[in-house]
């Protein structure tokens, strides 16, 4: 019964939402990045529908959580392809080893393991270009204008390609750490993070008798340090989500766990979805259309939900 009542609470949250743009979604099932074995990953496309045979639309390379078996913000997705991005979801069949904090022995394996695999999942994201530009949508697509996205540890990959591939114009991390070069040198594109309502750690948190709790706090106090050094950079955004966390900005296959998990959140999902895809597009647009977007800009009147910090002053469009 709970399953099926969280079911059709997610149905009528989140159901009627469809994508705002003017082109209709057209999604291809999923493809094997590499055919030598280099890579486990897969790829689903989504790609405007019935568009002018003379126009090449901006990629988008999306990364889901630590799993990586699932698509996660499916729905973000469709919005920004309606809008005229070609995105190129990319999964992974198994999720490997979960994270495991029980231990200074176990959170130090953790750490490592995380620091390659977001290295390993940036070749993918590089390889997604190449694999596009021979792929049956190549004359849709403009792999000079790309950008890269991800939710949690996906967006410490979209970190970690912002900051090691210069074909990489725009990265957006949705609430997810910083590791590998990303967390040691920080990023070099213009990037957006979207963060929850976490505060800074206390001492109380870093030295708490629960091993979760005090590496998990590690973890978050290390990223406060990387997000207050992106932001004397220019183009960085760092906003934060009032009311919400981190199992919020997952939609729409999570959304069953996080009705259930996400205790504390004061955030519906269709808000949720409003504010993901309102910047999401805005700063995209920005980067990658040339296009004016006050939206990013600074605090908005329409989300006042969503505090903004800004890097230094920037001199793109």
């Amino acid at each position: 019964m709970a399953v099926a009542i969280g079911i059709w609470m997610t149905s009528m949250l989140v159901g009627a939402v469809t994508p705002s743009g003017t082109f209709a979604v057209k999604e291809l099932a999923p493809e094997a990045l590499s055919a030598v074995a280099e890579s486990t990953a897969r790829v689903t496309l989504f790609y405007p529908a019935s568009a002018p045979t003379d126009v090449r639309f901006p990629i988008l390379v999306y990364f889901a959580d630590w799993d990586g078996t699932q698509i996660d913000n499916r729905r973000l997705l469709e919005d920004l392809t309606s809008h005229g991005f070609v995105i190129a979801a990319v999964t992974y069949p198994n999720s490997g080893e979960p994270m495991d904090f029980s231990s200074q022995a176990a959170f130090e394996a953790t750490v490592r393991i995380a620091n390659a695999r977001a290295h390993a999942r940036m070749q993918d994201a590089a390889r997604v270009l190449d694999w596009v530009d021979s792929s049956g949508i190549a004359s849709l697509t403009d792999t000079s204008r790309a950008g890269i996205l991800g939710y949690s540890f996906g967006g410490a990959v979209a970190a970690e390609a912002c900051a090691s591939d210069q074909r990489f114009r725009a990265a957006l991390n949705i609430d997810g750490w910083h590791f590998g070069e990303a967390a040691k040198s920080g990023t070099h594109c213009p990037y957006m993070l979207i963060n929850d309502a976490t505060p800074e750690p206390t001492e109380a948190d870093l030295n708490a008798q629960d091993p979760a709790r005090r590496y998990t706090s590690r973890l978050n106090q290390a990223d406060f340090r990387v997000i207050e050094t992106a932001l004397t950079r220019p183009d960085v955004y760092a906003l934060t989500v009032a009311n919400s966390n981190h199992a919020d900005f997952a939609e729409p296959s999570s959304w069953l766990r996080s009705l259930f998990s996400g205790r504390g959140s004061k955030n519906t999902p269709r808000r949720n979805l409003e504010i993901l895809r309102a910047y999401a597009l805005a700063f995209f647009a920005k980067y990658l259309l040339e296009s004016k977007q006050p939206l990013i800009d600074g605090n908005s009147k329409n989300f006042p939900d969503v505090q903004v910090r800004l890097g230094r002053v920037s001199v793109r469009p």
